[in-house]
């Protein structure tokens, strides 16, 4: 399915942010065309919904429950109801945020990756269980590393927090077997 996916985006001339086992972000912009900062081509909002369409015909869900496309724009794309156009800052496949901006250029983040950082401690306090933000997906402390990142990478000077020069650490579990000595 990903394969076909990937064929419709192509054939129509469009591009990828970033791909998983289960999903892709799709360049794209409201009226579609060449992005300023690069040369990648962004498909139009109703390029995306043409493909998304073409996949209803092969749901193998029950329609009562799935009645459309297998395929949908996530949530996190819209605001207020509508599309909202969000930003993508990828490293690799498993490792990406996805964001907006608003006028005076505060971030949103709409979603992080844990990937490469989510079996890191949280420097805050290394003995407490991840805590999450209401309708949030990944720790608050993920979410400022990925702020600087993308603060970084768009040549501004973000103010680092306090703890960002501690050691990164991890949690080891071993498994302790009895064993015995013979002599």
């Amino acid at each position: 399915m990903l394969a076909m996916l990937q064929r419709c985006v192509e054939e129509k001339g469009g591009n990828y942010a970033f791909c998983a086992t289960d999903s892709m972000a799709v360049v794209a912009t409201w009226n579609g065309g060449r992005l300023e900062s690069n040369e990648t081509y962004a498909l139009s909002g109703s390029e995306v919904d043409e493909i998304i369409a073409k996949f209803a015909s092969v749901n193998p869900y029950d329609r009562s429950v799935l009645p459309a496309s297998i395929l949908k724009v996530e949530k996190k794309n819209s605001q207020d109801g509508r599309r909202a156009q969000l930003y993508a800052y990828c490293i690799s496949a498993k490792r990406y945020a996805l964001f907006t901006r608003n006028r005076q250029g505060r971030l949103f983040l709409k979603k992080v990756s844990e990937h490469g950082l989510g079996h890191l401690l949280n420097p805050l306090d290394p003995d407490a269980e991840p805590v999450k933000g209401e309708n949030e997906e990944a720790p608050r402390w993920i979410k400022t590393i990925w702020e600087l990142i993308i603060r970084r990478e768009l040549a501004e000077a973000p103010s680092l927090p306090e703890w960002i020069h501690r050691p990164a650490l991890s949690r080891q579990c071993y498994e302790i077997r009895n064993h015995t000595t013979v002599e």
